[in-house]
């Protein structure tokens, strides 16, 4: 029932208005309660910049080299 409640909240929709919904609006609408919930707290902007950063699936190559560079190593280019 949290699920529900947070719908209800986020979207000032009754019970019977919010279990009406289609199951992927409902989890964008109870996704999006979550996230702006997680906004309020630096803790929670943390956890989401970390979520962020870790799906990330190429690599920054820039930022490698001049890692690399900072380190005192050699940068191939």
């Amino acid at each position: 029932m949290r699920g529900v409640r947070a719908v209800m909240r986020y979207t000032g929709m009754s019970l019977p208005e919010a279990l009406k919904l289609p199951c992927d609006l409902f989890m964008l609408c109870h996704k999006n309660d979550v996230v702006e919930r997680m906004m309020e707290t630096a803790e929670g902007r943390e956890y989401l910049e970390d979520c962020e950063r870790l799906k990330q699936t190429r690599m920054d190559k820039k930022g490698l080299h001049a890692l690399i560079q900072k380190m005192g190593g050699e940068n191939d280019g």
